[in-house]
């Protein structure tokens, strides 16, 4: 992967006798070595080059993945057959792919990972905080901007645990709303089972100084979480679907005993669960209902921008 503004002397030397092979988005394939090239003894290969500034690098990188890098690899892997170079990420089932790629794409933009990660939360938090307008679907930060909102409004107390927080975008856009109080821990916990991820929140958590939310790196069935205190709000956003059915309902059962007061789920609707998301199963507001039902509280479910069950204690 390479960025034709950190890589530009580079890019322009490799692709400067050979037209794109195809485009999509900000991204655009070309020939590293072509097939009947000079040196025949290599075999053809294929690399891709992205136009992103670090001003750009934000959660939508996996939007221009998803609906531009994948489809165009996938058609130039029709069209050229299965023997570049290019196509051993594509042996990875779909999620590892699509992760893999937005790896490898964010951290092509400069020399210096953490520059690449600060950049990431910047952008994405900044624009997590703006009121949507119009919202494109297919979009990876508005539908959870509203997401996000609609947690603020429902949330109740002052402790709350986002299981499943992926990123920690949650924790770290309400650790703005937590008073000075002096608590002696952290009231906002992101949960995840991605060692990665949760690092990069905690370090950026660290360096701006955010001291009221705090992540760990755990599987809900880790015993560790067992050892957690009752939040007040414990939130799983877009996690559920994740999940198996069996695994799906032991993993409710696992946030409602660290629910003080209210426990707060939403999952996409879709028609077919997306693999290339990781998703494994489809849900609607019919079946939160009956899952609502089974833990024992008071149970409320509504639809808006997914599907969502709020339980009360």
């Amino acid at each position: 992967m390479f960025s034709i503004h950190r890589h530009h002397r580079l890019v322009e030397r490799l692709t400067r006798a050979h037209e794109p092979v195809a485009q999509a988005g900000p991204f655009t394939l070309h020939w590293l070595n072509p097939p009947g090239g000079a040196d025949r003894d290599i075999e053809p290969e294929l690399m891709v080059v992205h136009d992103l500034h670090l001003s750009e690098i934000d959660n939508n990188v996996g939007k221009h993945i998803r609906h531009s890098l994948i489809p165009m690899l996938a058609s130039t892997r029709h069209r050229f057959g299965m023997d570049l170079p290019v196509w051993g990420v594509w042996e990875k089932e779909p999620h590892a792919l699509f992760n893999q790629l937005m790896t490898i794409t964010l951290y092509s933009v400069h020399a210096d990972p953490y520059t690449c990660s600060r950049w990431f939360y910047r952008n994405t938090l900044k624009a997590l905080r703006e009121p949507p307008g119009d919202i494109d679907p297919t979009d990876f930060i508005q539908p959870f901007s509203v997401i996000y909102r609609r947690v603020r409004e429902l949330r109740l107390g002052e402790s709350l645990l986002d299981a499943g927080t992926c990123h920690g975008f949650l924790p770290l856009l309400l650790s703005a709303d937590l008073p000075a109080t002096g608590h002696p821990s952290p009231q906002l916990v992101g949960l995840d089972i991605e060692e990665f991820f949760i690092q990069a929140a905690r370090k950026y958590a660290e360096d701006q100084g955010i001291s009221g939310a705090d992540f760990l790196a755990a599987d809900l069935f880790d015993p560790r979480v067992e050892f957690l205190p009752r939040f007040d709000t414990v939130t799983a956003i877009h996690l559920l679907e994740h999940l198996d059915s069996d695994t799906a309902a032991r993993a409710l059962d696992v946030l409602w005993k660290r629910t003080a007061q209210r426990l707060i789920i939403n999952v996409p609707i879709e028609e077919t669960p997306d693999p290339y998301f990781g998703h494994c199963q489809r849900f609607d507001v019919g079946r939160l209902a009956d899952m609502g039902e089974r833990l024992g509280g008071h149970s409320t479910t509504f639809e808006d921008h997914g599907a969502w069950l709020v339980v009360d204690r």
